[in-house]
């Protein structure tokens, strides 16, 4: 007896099934009348039942790329090599890729590939030629190319000799494709075969209509048992991306530890971003392999002798009891516009606003980097950093502040060690120790400001300051290994993901 309650379409699948040992699933949805989401549903449903099994069997087929098709034409790049300096003789390098009309990288690979099969051979004189040794006929390559040349082909139907020359192909860019396809085939479980074969298929209804009222017809029908212990589909409800939500959860985090946000421009001179921070003006990450510059745009400088003070403390330290750096400072060069490199230049612009008044701020904001993209790294992402200012601050206070900030994040285990950052002295980089990963991992860098930084603004008092990059924060809150992860907007990802 099999007490497991069916949907109509369950049983509408059952019993165009029955009169087969096994059917394509496509066969199957036809007989029943059922377009195929339906019955890919019911296939799921009894497979979860345990009343029908799948098989599935892939299939690969290999096809030309565009580039694997002119070799049906003109022959591999390296053949095509050997066979022209055959005809021609001794020829100099620029003069047969002139003759081969090929980019320079096919060429140069060309060359290579010719050379390792002993076809032609490199001589230099007063410049370089190539030498013929022997006129290949049609390759083994060339030959499996051919035969995929007129439509995919199935990996069957490849020897394992071809089928090695293919996979040697599909090194070469855009030579070879791959297509992939699956049968689903399905059958009913032996033991329940008897059992389904013995089960009336009535057609059941599953919602009462007005029709079926009408002078009681609803009496003569066959109403659907209602499973309520199948599962429910997922339901997906709009909310926050993920890194939105996050941004919110750091800017609480601080301002109920008494910090107040204050934003900036994306935009910045290069006074505030570097200058102002005593960067100076030869300094590697000044330079444009860092920096993002906006051509033929320049700044106003604040009207305050703020500028000269700055200028001063470049060039001999001022009256900060520092050497400075010994050069003569340009303010042209503190006038151009920048995309910011950190966000550092809107706090230590509030710094100078503060006119030596205790606060405690902080800035979350996106700053722009010349990185190549990989896991770890972006050329655009957000920083949060902070800057605290008064009278009795040193640097355990500093280091109490990140302490209550990473714990209210979930990481309760928090290091500091001494290092070095061109602008804070003394200062220190920060850990917390991972439970998911059972590892130490760095993320901030901290101190108190030089003089050199404080001084030119109108401050005598320590300035304990911070910053570290959101993403990576981020990275180890969500347990995401690829920084990239938050920007591909993976659907599969951002339903999963759990904030808070």
């Amino acid at each position: 007896m099999l007490n497991i309650s069916l949907h109509p379409i369950e049983k509408r699948f059952l019993k165009a099934l029955l009169s087969k040992d096994k059917a394509k699933l496509e066969d199957v949805a036809k007989e029943a009348n059922l377009v195929i989401d339906q019955a890919r549903r019911a296939l799921e449903w009894l497979r979860n039942k345990g009343l029908v099994y799948v098989e599935e069997k892939r299939k690969r087929y290999y096809a030309l790329g565009e580039e694997g098709k002119k070799v049906v034409e003109y022959g591999l790049p390296e053949a095509r090599l050997a066979r022209t300096l055959s005809d021609l003789g001794k020829s100099e390098i620029n003069e047969i890729r002139t003759k081969l009309e090929m980019s320079e990288k096919e060429f140069n690979a060309a060359i290579g590939r010719a050379i390792r099969r002993k076809w032609v051979k490199l001589v230099r004189n007063d410049s370089l030629y190539l030498l013929p040794l022997l006129k290949p006929h049609e390759t083994e390559e060339e030959k499996v190319i051919r035969k995929l040349s007129s439509g995919p082909l199935e990996e069957r139907f490849l020897s394992e000799k071809e089928l090695k020359i293919v996979r040697e192909l599909m090194r070469r860019p855009n030579y070879i494709n791959v297509i992939e396809s699956s049968e689903i085939f399905v059958g009913i479980v032996d033991k329940w075969r008897s059992v389904i074969e013995s089960m009336p298929i009535v057609e059941e209804v599953t919602q009462l209509r007005p029709e079926h009222l009408i002078n009681n017809n609803w009496k003569k029908l066959k109403f659907a048992v209602i499973d309520i212990s199948a599962p429910t589909p997922s339901i997906y409800p709009a909310k926050k991306h993920p890194l939105v939500e996050f941004i919110k959860i750091v800017r609480e985090i601080f301002v109920s530890l008494g910090f107040e946000e204050v934003k900036g421009p994306l935009i910045q001179p290069a006074f505030w971003n570097f200058d102002a921070l005593f960067t100076p003006q030869d300094h590697p990450a000044r330079d444009m392999q860092d920096t993002f510059y906006l051509h033929g745009f320049t700044a106003k400088l604040p009207k305050s002798d703020l500028v000269e003070r700055v200028k001063r403390v470049h060039e001999n330290g001022g009256d900060t009891g520092s050497r400075g750096w010994g050069y003569e400072w340009s303010v042209d060069k503190a006038k151009l516009c920048v995309l910011r490199t950190h966000t550092t230049a809107v706090t230590i612009r509030a710094l100078y606003e503060l006119k030596g008044r205790d606060a405690k701020i902080f800035s979350i904001g996106r700053v722009f980097r010349n990185e190549n993209v990989d896991a770890k790294h972006l050329a655009e992402f957000h920083q949060v950093e902070g800057i605290a200012v008064g009278r009795n601050l040193n640097l355990r206070h500093l280091m109490g502040y990140l302490t209550l900030f990473y714990r209210k994040l979930g990481f309760e285990k928090v290091k500091f060690w001494p290092t070095f950052f061109p602008y804070t002295e003394p200062s220190l980089q920060s850990m917390v120790y991972s439970e998911k990963l059972g590892k130490w991992l760095e993320l901030c860098g901290m101190g108190i400001f030089r003089p050199e930084v404080v001084r030119p603004l109108g401050v005598d008092k320590p300035v304990l300051a911070w910053g570290m990059g959101l993403e990576r924060l981020a990275m180890l809150y969500y347990d995401v290994a690829d920084i990239r992860q938050f920007y591909i907007n993976r659907l599969s990802w951002l339903r999963e993901v759990r904030c808070r």
